[in-house]
C-alpha cells in the first residue's frame, strides 16, 4: 500500500538569501522527491536586515519520509512549525 502524502510548514529566518540557505533548502526538498510552496517571504533590505520565509512542504513518501527530510533541513536552519498545519 502506498504511503499517504504528508505535509508540514517550515520557517526560516536570518540571512537566508545572501548565504544561499534558502536555495540549499529548496534544492534538498526537490532532490528528496518532495514539493513546496513559498507561503510567505520577507527579504531584508539592508545588510543587517534579516529575511524570513515560510514554506508549505508536501512529501509523497508519508510521515517518516517527511520527518527525515525536516531533520536534514534543520541543519540549514529550517524550523518545523508545531501545532495545526505543521
Amino acid at each position: 500500500m502506498a504511503a499517504m502524502a504528508a505535509q508540514a510548514t517550515l520557517e526560516m529566518e536570518g540571512h537566508i538569501i545572501d548565504s544561499l540557505l534558502l536555495a540549499k533548502i529548496l534544492d534538498e526538498i526537490l532532490a528528496d522527491g518532495a514539493d513546496y510552496e513559498i507561503v510567505e517571504v520577507k527579504i531584508g533590505r539592508a545588510r543587517a536586515d534579516q529575511s524570513r520565509a515560510v514554506l508549505a512542504l508536501t512529501h509523497p513518501g508519508g510521515d517518516d519520509a517527511l520527518d527525515s527530510l525536516c531533520t536534514r533541513l534543520a541543519v540549514h536552519g529550517a524550523r518545523r512549525r508545531t501545532g495545526a498545519g505543521g
